[in-house]
Order: C-alpha cells, then structure tokens, then sequence
C-alpha cells in the first residue's frame, strides 16, 4: 500500500504532469470566464465552477492514472486557477493605482 501510494505522488510530480496541470488550469481559467459571462453565475461561487471544471478536465488528460488521481488533480487545478485569476487581477490592480 505504501509503495502503490508513493508511486502516485512520484507521477505527480512528473514535469509532463506539472505542465500538463498548467494547461488545464489555463483552460479553467478561460472556460470559468466563459460560464461567468454566458449565465451571470456570482463570482463567489466561481471556484466551485472551477473545480466542476475541472475534474472532468482531469479525467480527459489522465484516466489511465485511475479515479482518484483524477479528483485530486481535479480539484488542485481548479483551486489553483482561481487564485491565480485572483492573484493576477490583484497586481494589475497595484499597478494602475488606486480608484479615485
């Protein structure tokens, strides 16, 4: 058991997997906006759009992997995604200044 789980975090810190993980996230990024401006969801409830967005995303890149690799790389590409949104939006912010 112990071997079967340190293969599974070997696999994910894989390069392939880590850029593959970037990808994904870049495509969150742009579906979540999609689905924000197509149905007007609140933008509190945009990480929950992530991670639903997510997860299947996982499955397409890496079903072969089984169901939990999946979920788990699901769910950590589309947290990861939205605060990367977040965080991008919040320098463009300090770089035009304040509102007056």
């Amino acid at each position: 058991m112990k071997g079967e789980i340190m293969d599974k975090l070997q696999f994910l810190m894989n390069t392939e997997t880590i850029l593959v993980m970037a990808v994904i996230s870049a495509l969150i990024i742009a579906l979540a906006k999609g689905v924000q401006l197509a149905t007007g969801v609140n933008k509190r409830f945009l990480p929950v759009v992530d991670i639903g967005l997510g997860i299947p995303l996982a499955f397409v890149f890496f079903h072969p992997e089984g169901w939990l690799i999946c979920v788990l790389i699901g769910v950590m590409t589309g947290l990861t995604s939205c605060g990367l949104f977040s965080g991008v939006k919040n320098v463009v912010q300090v770089i035009k200044g304040p509102k007056v």
